[in-house]
């Protein structure tokens, strides 16, 4: 993660995981408070400096073939980490916003069972990484992925999803709306 000056230099830099290709940062949001948040993927083991972060946290049931895990981030405007938190198999976290209460809004897609063995999936955490509330329910097909996702003024949650609307089908892009 860095974050530079609006002419450029280097405000911080930090670094995190290990050499494993599937552990990567994926998005990147700056809350109201100037807070960073960062979402991704990763397998093995990952230390955030709060805690280590593990695929055995994540509750990875065995029975799961995808073998990484998500990750949601928050560090301070200085680059210090506030929290961590393992979000459970996951293919990838590729969307992250914040709303007015500071809570933070992950977008995603969950391993799922037919091909392309992805599912939708978007999870809200309060201001300190507790889970809110979690949805990855849509399409019918089950088939799809979150991709980014913003919070408007009215608070309301904006969502960008590929689906798979039926077997046989191309994946199409939607925008969903989301109250508060």
């Amino acid at each position: 993660v860095t974050k530079l000056a609006p002419d450029g230099s280097l405000l911080f830099v930090r670094s995190f995981g290990d050499e494993s290709p599937r552990q990567q940062g994926q998005a990147v949001a700056v809350d109201r408070s100037d807070n960073v948040l960062v979402t991704g993927s990763f397998d093995g083991n990952v230390d955030f400096g709060d805690n280590v972060l593990s695929l055995s946290e994540a509750n990875l049931p065995s029975e799961v073939w995808c073998e990484t895990a998500g990750f949601a981030l928050k560090l301070d405007a200085n680059g210090d980490t506030l929290w961590s938190r393992a979000l459970g198999p996951m293919r990838e976290l590729t969307g992250v916003a914040s709303d007015a209460a500071g809570e933070v809004i992950v977008s995603g897609a969950l391993p799922g069972n037919v091909s392309p063995y992805q599912l939708s999936f978007l999870t809200k955490l309060d201001a300190g990484g507790a889970q809110l509330w979690q949805r990855s329910e849509w399409p019918a097909t089950g088939i799809g992925s979150g991709n980014g996702v913003v919070v408007d003024a009215c608070n309301d949650i904006l969502w960008s999803v590929s689906v798979l609307p039926t077997i046989g089908d191309d994946k199409q892009p939607y925008i969903a709306k989301l109250s508060p």
